[in-house]
């Protein structure tokens, strides 16, 4: 039997009194492939988090050859030999493809790049693992799919032992799935473990040499390959929660008030139009990630539109920032809204305040009265004492946080609203009170626009879905 190279032991992680994982345990052998198959969003998202070092498991121990280790950051998990492939691989795209794969290699030392011996040792490396890529071509101009060959080779330069891939299938059909995996089988013949983290994919049961499935934070069972069929799978995967509010369509008869007309920037190649009429719900997902987060950002003034424009009430908007689109009523909340949309060092008042700026201030004067008056009423929505008023934002309890939020919104002259991703580490409840939300905020004729890789839950909450990139 193959030695065992990695294991955990109880992992358990509480996000907002949610249980994510629940005693996982997992184990890894030498020169495996094992495929953690998952419904979305059933824990095995904060996987990749605590593997890297970004986040820190509430209780469990994590083993590589039997002796403990401690992850607290991605160069301390990488120093153990483990690397984590993201959807997104973590690569320098102002660098060329042969500096990405060689940066704090064997080929530089401080400051200094052997340019013409890494360029050698790159060609060779390609011929070995039969890659049809241009060395000296930079990274910016590459594919996702190509990204994602870089992020591997280059975890294999730096002598990975255990690799771990987050949802890297999920973007890709079965061609470019099959081409992967030829790579990872030249990578497993080279000593190196792989861990893939996904949803339901047929080619992870045929081509693993190992299934894991997950569910709720659980470990359901591992089996191998032989052992399992895709109806197994798919009945042990599937979710019985569901949510239980009704999003019934809006009058289609209503003048659009949110629209976009044949829309590209730099990260969407793919020319996008829509339109969203008062209180409407609205998905967007699609095979890639990186055309979403594209059309996101044109649409909050993050990025230059190429094409097309943007108009909201019939007349075309010019956004220069997420200033600019906040001004017009426009304003994006990431799915980690905790350290992106709330300022932990500032008072609660100070943090109500930020988004109601131009209402109560002139010529960049405040006017304290009116701050205060505010910040009172968007407590008394949340249903928060006026007590808190001068409390520190991380005093307050996540729960209170959201609610803090979710009034701060609701009492803001806020037209239009993108989520991104709101569907991370939700469990049942969570899809509960994010209904709830969203139908308040449809109630009061907020156009939401939701941007997820999550296809399947779009239609739980949307009234139109728009899938991107197919």
């Amino acid at each position: 039997m193959p030695n065992q190279i990695l294991r955990t032991y109880k992992l358990t992680k509480k996000i907002n009194d949610c249980v994510i994982l629940d005693n996982l345990c997992i184990d890894l052998f030498e020169n495996e492939i094992l495929s953690l198959i998952a419904p979305y969003h059933s824990g095995e998202e904060i996987l990749p988090l605590i593997f890297s070092g970004c986040a820190k498991a509430d209780f469990g121990k994590i083993f590589f050859y039997e002796k403990e280790i401690k992850i607290t950051s991605r160069k301390s998990a990488q120093e153990n030999k483990i690397f984590t492939i993201d959807k997104q691989p973590c690569l320098v795209t102002g660098l060329s493809v042969a500096e990405n794969i060689c940066i704090a290699s064997r080929l530089t030392k401080g400051l200094f790049y052997k340019k013409e011996q890494a360029a050698s040792f790159v060609c060779d490396l390609f011929a070995e693992f039969e890659i049809k890529l241009d060395p000296f071509d930079f990274v910016k101009n590459l594919s996702l799919f190509e990204k994602h060959i870089i992020a591997f080779i280059s975890a294999y330069v730096h002598d990975a032992k255990v690799i771990l891939a987050d949802h890297v299938f999920s973007f890709y059909e079965k061609e470019e799935s099959e081409l992967l995996f030829s790579l990872l089988y030249r990578l497993k013949e080279k000593g190196i473990s792989i861990i893939l983290i996904d949803s339901y994919h047929p080619i992870l049961i045929h081509k693993s040499d190992r299934i894991m499935i997950m569910k709720n934070g659980k470990n359901m069972g591992s089996y191998y390959k032989e052992e399992i069929s895709e109806k197994l799978i798919q009945g042990l995967t599937s979710k019985e929660e569901s949510v239980p509010d009704n999003f019934s369509l809006k009058n289609q008869n209503a003048e659009p008030i949110f629209q976009a007309d044949q829309v590209t920037c730099a990260h969407l190649k793919t020319s996008v139009s829509f339109c969203a009429r008062k209180g409407e719900i609205i998905g967007f997902s699609g095979a890639e990630y990186d055309e979403l987060s594209g059309l996101m950002y044109a649409l909050t003034g993050q990025t230059r539109l190429l094409t097309g424009k943007i108009l909201l009430h019939q007349k075309s908007l010019k956004l220069k920032n997420m200033h600019h689109a906040l001004k017009e009523g426009i304003w994006m909340l990431p799915h980690n809204w905790e350290s992106t949309a709330l300022f932990p060092d500032m008072t609660i008042k100070d943090n109500i305040c930020m988004m109601y700026f131009n209402r109560i201030s002139t010529f960049n004067f405040i006017n304290e009265r009116l701050r205060n008056y505010s910040a009172r009423q968007v407590l008394h929505s949340a249903g928060i004492p006026e007590t808190y008023l001068n409390m520190k934002m991380r005093e307050l309890s996540p729960k209170h946080q959201q609610k803090l939020l979710t009034a701060t919104l609701l009492h803001s002259r806020l037209k239009v609203l993108l989520l991104d991703e709101p569907f991370l580490y939700h469990d049942a409840a969570k899809q509960r009170e994010l209904a709830d939300f969203l139908s308040r905020l449809s109630g009061q004729g907020v156009i939401v626009l939701i941007f997820t890789s999550n296809a399947q839950r779009l239609a739980d909450f949307c009234d139109h879905i728009y899938l991107i990139g197919n």
